[in-house]
């Protein structure tokens, strides 16, 4: 679930990952994001209006509504979320993350010259070890009639 609604620590009712990507509009934080909206501060009565007797999900009423239109424009005017997109947005963009995993895969390599041998040979991996024949497989003798004692 990608929005909880808790009460005192509890969790009253949710919304799914779609929440985020559909209605919010956010493709990658309904996979990446966890929004826990807290409830403790309503009234006993809006409670009642909110969530189900079972606390598993929530009603479909004016207050819940007030609430989904509250969570998906908090989410969408977040100023550290629209920072975390934009940053996210620029690391696509740049070559950065090919540049670290070139250098990376170097160092590797650099400390394993056995591992930088095989793939400047192109070679297949081949197991070193001979394969043993297989003996025939004999099952035991099965007895196609059964005498009655």
């Amino acid at each position: 679930m990608a929005v909880l609604y808790t009460v005192n620590g509890q969790t009253h009712g949710n919304e799914g990952a779609t929440f985020l990507t559909n209605r919010c509009e956010e493709p990658r934080l309904g996979t990446d994001t966890l929004v826990l909206v807290d409830c403790s501060d309503l009234a006993g009565t809006d409670l009642v209006d909110l969530f189900q007797p079972t606390r598993d999900r929530v009603i479909r009423s004016e207050i819940a509504n007030a609430f989904r239109e509250g969570t998906e424009d908090a989410i969408e005017n977040d100023e550290w979320l629209i920072e975390e997109k934009e940053r996210w947005r620029q690391k696509l963009a740049s070559d950065e993350s090919g540049e670290i995993l070139d250098e990376f895969l170097q160092s590797i390599l650099e400390e394993d010259p056995d591992l930088q041998r095989f793939f400047e040979s192109g070679d297949k991996a081949t197991a070193d070890v001979p394969a043993e024949e297989e003996a025939p497989y004999n099952p035991p003798e099965v007895p196609d009639t059964f005498e009655i004692i």
